[in-house]
């Protein structure tokens, strides 16, 4: 995973205001096999939803999912195989828990 994942993830929440309060998030991983390390993925992706040093420096109010990722009191997390040519992707859904 490189730093043009996180940015490109980045991207897509530009003008999301981010969730407060306690969170439950769900991952739903599309994997080619069963072999396939989704929790080296699930820290990169959570760390790219979160705000940023330079994000929270310029203190911008939207452009990420959540503050910090010690809101998140709920993982959900689940592998699909899709197979040899299927579409990989990751699919992301979160929550606040009352």
């Amino acid at each position: 995973v490189t730093v043009d994942f996180m940015e490109s993830v980045n991207l897509q929440l530009i003008g999301m205001v981010p969730l407060s309060g306690f969170l439950a998030i769900e991952y739903n991983f599309y994997v080619p096999n069963r072999r396939t390390d989704t929790e080296n993925r699930l820290k990169v992706l959570t760390d790219s939803l979160q705000q940023t040093r330079t994000q929270r420096a310029l203190g911008e109010e939207t452009g990420y999912a959540f503050a910090n990722d010690n809101q998140i009191d709920e993982y959900h997390i689940y592998r699909k195989v899709v197979g040899k040519g299927g579409i990989m992707g990751v699919g992301v859904k979160i929550w606040t828990l009352t």
